[in-house]
């Protein structure tokens, strides 16, 4: 169930990092054509012989630079954030890969005589533990015992 929900996020990030990705593509391609426009006017603005420059042309330029800026800031910050995405999608890939192998090994129930033993014995170690003169060596050894057993199972 835990491993259904991973692997159903680990496909919304895959998707949203595709996303991201035609995002990116898209704002590549903005730029590109904005820095062919913007070096198109500076081609004709250097051409240009008058030295005072048209002002609608200046403020193209500027208009088309400040754009170029921000679409490059843009495409920082779409970066990280794909870095961020794949770093997730990762991580979540490797706790999918984890939580598989993990195997519930079943344990055969005890037997009544069993569970008669082992409440019997707890008993007596609880007894013997309210006794102000208990015998200490023979209440560990008792105790050992028990927990061995009780871990060999």
């Amino acid at each position: 169930m835990a491993e259904d929900l991973l692997n159903k996020k680990i496909k919304e990030l895959e998707s949203e990092l595709k996303k991201k990705n035609k995002e990116i593509s898209n704002y590549l391609d903005r730029i590109e054509y904005l820095e062919d426009k913007i070096m198109e006017i500076e081609d004709n603005l250097s051409n240009n012989s008058n030295k005072n420059l048209d002002p609608l042309l200046k403020f193209k330029l500027e208009e088309l630079n400040r754009k170029n800026r921000e679409m490059k800031d843009n495409m920082g910050y779409l970066r990280l954030e794909n870095v961020r995405f794949k770093r997730e999608i990762e991580k979540l890939r490797k706790d999918t890969s984890k939580s598989s192998s993990i195997r519930i090994i079943a344990q055969d129930p005890l037997s009544n005589t069993e569970k008669i033993s082992l409440t019997k014995d707890l008993i007596y170690i609880e007894n013997e533990i309210k006794k102000p003169n208990m015998n200490r060596e023979e209440v560990g050894k008792k105790l050992r015992n028990l927990m061995r057993y009780i871990r060999s199972r």
